[in-house]
């Protein structure tokens, strides 16, 4: 029984069909199987995303060891000494430190998190010919549980209808 191509404007036959776009009602778990679709999309959107943040991380670090590099140079040529050496140097070194963190964070994301992503994808949306596996899966469970309701469904609205015919 397709529920969407009936007439909205006829109140009578409008009386029994569903009145929401709840997914346990016959023929609407289409959101559901979507989902299903939507997350392996979302999960290579997420794999992208965290690859465009790792080379952000790689990017910085370089920066900070460029611009480190840039200054240590020019205090080795000057003519300054002192505390005041002392201070340049420890800035330029904690340049360097964070220059190694953002390292370590592009690292981590490009050989621990990305691979371990796209490992629980491929496990979890299996590619068949046309289709992810799991979304085919969902929608043929969806029509064989649907099934025997919308048969029931069906006798039940016949009844209701013939029993409001009686009564008019």
């Amino acid at each position: 029984m397709d529920t969407g191509s009936i007439d909205k404007t006829n109140t009578d036959n409008d009386l029994y069909l569903p009145q929401t776009d709840s997914f346990w009602e016959i023929g609407k778990y289409n959101r559901v199987v979507k989902r299903c679709d939507d997350g392996n999309k979302l999960t290579s959107d997420l794999i992208s995303m965290i690859g465009e943040r790792a080379e952000l991380e790689k990017t910085f670090s370089k920066m900070l060891k460029s611009w480190s590099k840039k200054w240590s140079d020019y205090v080795a040529k000057s003519s300054e000494f002192g505390s005041m050496t002392s201070a340049w140097k420890a800035i330029m070194g904690e340049a360097d430190a964070s220059a190694e963190v953002h390292q370590t964070v592009h690292d981590e994301l490009q050989n621990e998190i990305i691979p371990g992503i796209k490992s629980w994808q491929k496990t979890k949306y299996v590619k068949s010919m046309m289709h992810i596996k799991p979304t085919k899966d969902f929608d043929e469970e969806f029509k064989r549980a649907q099934k025997q309701w919308a048969k029931l469904y069906v006798k039940v609205d016949k009844y209701k209808r013939g029993i409001d015919k009686a009564n008019k």
